[in-house]
C-alpha cells in the first residue's frame, strides 16, 4: 500500500479497476498444448533441448500431446462410428465416449471441460469417465485401450 502514497487504499482500488479495464493477461493465455508455455521459439527451443534420438514428430508429441481430434477419429474407426456421434444419447456411445475421454485426458493434455465439449459430457461425468477407464475398465475398454495405445506409440516411432 506505501507504494501507492499517501491516499494507498483509493489509489489501489483505482489501480486494479484500472487493470480490469484493460484486460487481466494472464501466463495461462501464452500455454501451447498445456505442457510448455511459451513462445513458438521457446517450445521449439525446449523440443530441440529434450530431442535425444526422437524424431521431430515425437518430440512435438511428446511435448504438446496427440491432438485432440487425431484421438476422436481413432476411438471412431476402433469402435466404427463417427467422432460427432459420440455426443450421441444411446448406449452405443457410452464406452466409446469413455475410451476417448480416458485417452484424451492422458494423451491430448486437455482439462475435462475441453473434454467435455468434445464427447458430449458434462465436466464432472468425464472425470468420472476417467476414472472408470483407469481404475474400473471393463475386458471390452482394456482391449480397445490395448489397441489404441499401441496406434498412438507408433505414431510416435
Amino acid at each position: 500500500m506505501s507504494q501507492f502514497g499517501s491516499k494507498g487504499k483509493r489509489e489501489y482500488r483505482e489501480f486494479v479497476a484500472e487493470g480490469i479495464k484493460e484486460g487481466i493477461r494472464t501466463p495461462w493465455s501464452e500455454v501451447r498444448g498445456q505442457a510448455v508455455m511459451g513462445s513458438e521459439e521457446f517450445i521449439e527451443e525446449m523440443m530441440n533441448r529434450h530431442a535425444g534420438k526422437k524424431t521431430e514428430v515425437a518430440r512435438r508429441q511428446e511435448l504438446v500431446g496427440i491432438k485432440p481430434e487425431a484421438i476422436m477419429v481413432a476411438v471412431g474407426q476402433y469402435y466404427g462410428i463417427k467422432p460427432a456421434e459420440m455426443k450421441g444419447r444411446g448406449w452405443r456411445y457410452t464406452e466409446p465416449r469413455y475410451v476417448a475421454s480416458y485417452l484424451m485426458r492422458r494423451y491430448g493434455l486437455l482439462g475435462l471441460r475441453e473434454i467435455g465439449e468434445r464427447v458430449g459430457l458434462h465436466f464432472s461425468a468425464v472425470g468420472n469417465a476417467v476414472q472408470r477407464v483407469a481404475y474400473n475398465p471393463t475386458r471390452a475398454m482394456v482391449q480397445s485401450l490395448r489397441e489404441l495405445e499401441c496406434k498412438f506409440k507408433n505414431l510416435e516411432s
